[in-house]
Order: C-alpha cells, then sequence, then structure tokens
C-alpha cells in the first residue's frame, strides 16, 4: 500500500476531498493519488454517484477499477432524460442504500475524491473514536451561506479558541458511518426536501445540513484525521 499525502496537521488520512476549485489547484495530488494500491475491509461498502458524462475522468472510479475494488455507482438510477440537479442525489443515494448490506458504508463524490490508505480495521478503529454513527468531511466554507445552521457550532468554538484548525463545516461530499443509520439519515434529510418547508436550495448539502441539526450522533471531522477535504487553499 503506498501513501503519498499527508494533510498540514500532521496526520495521516485517509481520504482526500477536493471540492470547488480544489480539484484545479490541487489536482496532482488526485493525478497521483488514484493510483495508490489500496484494500477495503469487507465490512465496507462504497457508495458513490458518476454519471455517464463524468465517469472516464473520476479519479475514484479509475481507482476502484484499478484495485477491483467493487462499489455502488447511485448514477445508474438516474433518469438521464431528467435534467441533472445536485440534489438528486438524495434520493439516487437512498436507492443504491438498498443494496447495501454491509455494517459500514462510505458514501462519498467520486469526481474530486481519492482514497489514500487501506480502510481497514485500523480506520473503522479511528472512526470509533469519535463515538458518533456518522462522520463527515470538514470543509472551510460554509455552503451553501442561504443556511445557517445553529448546531454546526463547532466553528464558532474553534474560532473564539483560536483553534488551528481551518475545516469547520460539514461538506457532504464524504462520509463514514453505520450503514443503517446513514440509510435513515438520508431518508429525513430527502424527507425534510420533500416537505418544501424550506427555501429551494438546488445542493443536497443544504438538506443534509437542515437534517444535521436535530442530530446528535452526526459528527464533522474538522481536524481532519480521517478526511483531508481541501480547496487547493
Amino acid at each position: 500500500m503506498n501513501t503519498i499525502f499527508y494533510d498540514t496537521f500532521n496526520n495521516s488520512p485517509y481520504i482526500l476531498h477536493t471540492p470547488g476549485m480544489g480539484k484545479e489547484k490541487a489536482g496532482a495530488f488526485l493525478y497521483f493519488g488514484k493510483e495508490n494500491e489500496i484494500s477495503i475491509s469487507p465490512k465496507i461498502a462504497i457508495v458513490t454517484i458518476a454519471t455517464n458524462d463524468v465517469l472516464d475522468y473520476c479519479p475514484l472510479i479509475y481507482q476502484l477499477n484499478k484495485n477491483d475494488i467493487q462499489y455502488i455507482n447511485a448514477a445508474k438510477y438516474y433518469d438521464h432524460s431528467k435534467e441533472w440537479e445536485k440534489v438528486n442525489k438524495l434520493n439516487l443515494l437512498i436507492q443504491a442504500f438498498e443494496e447495501v448490506t454491509t455494517e459500514y458504508v462510505l458514501v462519498t463524490d467520486a469526481n474530486d475524491v481519492v482514497i489514500l490508505r487501506d480502510l481497514d480495521n485500523e480506520f473503522i478503529s479511528a472512526w470509533n473514536q469519535y463515538n458518533c454513527n456518522i462522520l463527515y468531511n470538514a470543509g472551510q466554507y460554509n455552503y451553501p451561506k442561504a443556511l445557517q445552521v445553529v448546531k454546526e457550532s463547532v466553528e464558532w468554538d474553534n474560532i473564539r479558541n483560536m483553534n488551528v484548525y481551518t475545516n469547520h463545516y460539514l461538506n457532504a461530499g464524504v462520509c463514514f458511518g453505520k450503514s443503517d443509520v446513514i440509510k435513515e439519515f438520508y431518508k429525513s434529510a430527502y424527507d425534510i426536501y420533500e416537505s418544501h418547508e424550506y427555501e429551494h436550495i438546488d445542493s443536497e448539502q443544504y438538506y443534509i445540513k437542515l437534517a444535521y441539526q436535530h442530530r446528535d450522533d452526526v459528527k464533522i471531522d474538522n481536524g481532519c484525521h480521517l478526511f483531508i477535504c481541501s480547496h487547493g487553499t
């Protein structure tokens, strides 16, 4: 197993995510990272979304195929005759979760993600240290700005305490946790979307954050110990 990336906090994270302009600015890490030889615990399923127009350009898809690792592509449930919206991810993932039979599931973007290290029992043990059911990667930016999540107080605590970490905000591009809880959690986010009680925003992250407000068992990796999320800045 080859590890080629370490973050600025002297951690050795397992997954690299470069959302937004990150893929353009930090693309070299994805380019080299996709060549990593990795293995995945049989306790973990991988669910991602790669539509036909980007499938051949996704570092994660290349890496998984290269290492003969099985994954579930939720995009197979997408009706390509309809216009794509980011919020579609919620329903697509819910359908894909029906295929998951493992104890744990990694839910991840495909176009700007690579796996840096084996997702093994050591990874699961590290995740257990967070004492939660679902752990999201943490980003540098609060998106969408239309939403102010009161519960997402970890960023304010860090700012007040002069915490060195700059990644304070939930980013929905990568999460890991117990399969049954993740299935239920995404269904709750989709129910919020379907309720039309909130302003419509074309972002699955918007509705995930709304669902997150009411949960104590969902946390973010603001120290970037397992997931390093970088916009290339």
